[in-house]
């Protein structure tokens, strides 16, 4: 199951900014799913008052809960409030 969570994940390409700026395009607006090729598994990404929030469901049934999504940098900020996706793109490989 691991494994299937990390292939999401790592299918999903997020570009994350801070709020400020251009606001982002109508396909970037709050929201950003993917799913495994069987559409068994699905990570969503979602933004709500400026923080990124991300889900995982199989089946239709929530394995994990909405939970907080940020960064912690080595001698700065911690960078989770005030943040907007920017822009999103999806790619498939078969290598299976």
């Amino acid at each position: 199951m691991l494994r299937c969570v990390c292939i999401l994940v790592s299918c999903l390409a997020v570009t994350i900014m801070p709020a400020s700026g251009a606001p982002p395009s109508p396909r970037a607006a709050g929201e950003v799913r993917v799913a495994s090729p069987s559409g068994r598994n699905q990570v969503t990404v979602e933004l709500r008052d400026g923080r990124l929030y991300w889900s995982l469901t199989r089946d239709g049934r929530a394995l994990i809960l909405p939970s907080l999504l940020g960064f912690e940098l080595r001698g700065g900020q911690p960078l989770r409030d005030g943040l907007r996706i920017a822009d999103t793109a999806r790619q498939s490989h078969d290598e299976w």
